[in-house]
Formats: C-alpha cells, sequence, structure tokens
C-alpha cells in the first residue's frame, strides 16, 4: 500500500511557479508601458502646444470647465484637428491618472478644467457651466 502525502506534485509546482512569473512579469512592464504612454502624450501635447497656444490667443479656440478645449468659433486654420487631437490626448491622460488616483476620469477632468481657468491669459475664452463663452478677463468670480 502507498502512502499518500500532501506534497504538491512537480506538475502543480512547475505550473505553480509559471504562474507567478507570469504575474510579476504583467506587474514589472505595467508601470514601464504607463512611463512609456506618459512620455508620449507629453510629446504629443508639447509638439502641439504653440499651435493651441495660438488659437486660444486668436479666440478660435477656448478652455471649458469641464478640462477640454472647443471652438469657440467656427473652424479656421485647422482648429478642428488640433482640438480633436488635444482631446484625444487629455482622454488618455485623464484615465491614466485616474486609475492611478482611483477616481473617476471626469472628476480628473475637472480639476484640469480648474486649472486651465485659473491659468488662462486675460483674453483667453472660458466656457462655464452654463455653456457661455466668456473672455477670462470677464468673468466673474
Amino acid at each position: 500500500m502507498t502512502s499518500m502525502t500532501n506534497k504538491p506534485s512537480n506538475v502543480t509546482r512547475r505550473g505553480f511557479v509559471l504562474a507567478l512569473a507570469a504575474a510579476m512579469s504583467v506587474l514589472t512592464i505595467a508601470p514601464v508601458s504607463r512611463a512609456d504612454e506618459m512620455d508620449d502624450l507629453k510629446a504629443s501635447f508639447k509638439a502641439r502646444l504653440s499651435k493651441l497656444k495660438a488659437l486660444q490667443d486668436s479666440g478660435v479656440v477656448g478652455e471649458t470647465f469641464d478640462g477640454w478645449v472647443a471652438l469657440v468659433k467656427g473652424d479656421s486654420d485647422g482648429a478642428g484637428a488640433i482640438v480633436s487631437a488635444e482631446n484625444a490626448d487629455r482622454t488618455k491622460l485623464y484615465d491614466l491618472i485616474a486609475k492611478k488616483q482611483q477616481v473617476g476620469a471626469s472628476v480628473v477632468a475637472e480639476r484640469n478644467g480648474v486649472r486651465n481657468f485659473g491659468n488662462a491669459a486675460a483674453s483667453h475664452y472660458l466656457k462655464t457651466k452654463d455653456g457661455t463663452w466668456v473672455q477670462k478677463k470677464d468673468l466673474k468670480s
């Protein structure tokens, strides 16, 4: 009669070790890819910044209270494409920050909206919660 032991078989141990190794590789790769994604976003924002600022300075594009850019007036000078690209990148950024801070992306977006309102130049247009475009110099606190 053979005795039964509670020792795991080599197959079970090997499966556990492989599963552990796979989990560890995911945990070590995830931050690197997140960091790479942040670097890519930073580069994308930086490449577009001068065009976006020029559009804001000219009053074609403004910031919204909820963290987005939008056309104030009709689409001119390719503004629509700049707005779309900026908002697509902001969506990615807000999602990354939201996951890290364990909050909703809309919370992150609104926080950015507050920051952008504060940093806007006096002549820049801002879209308030009631949907009205106003220049910052005319914004009532």
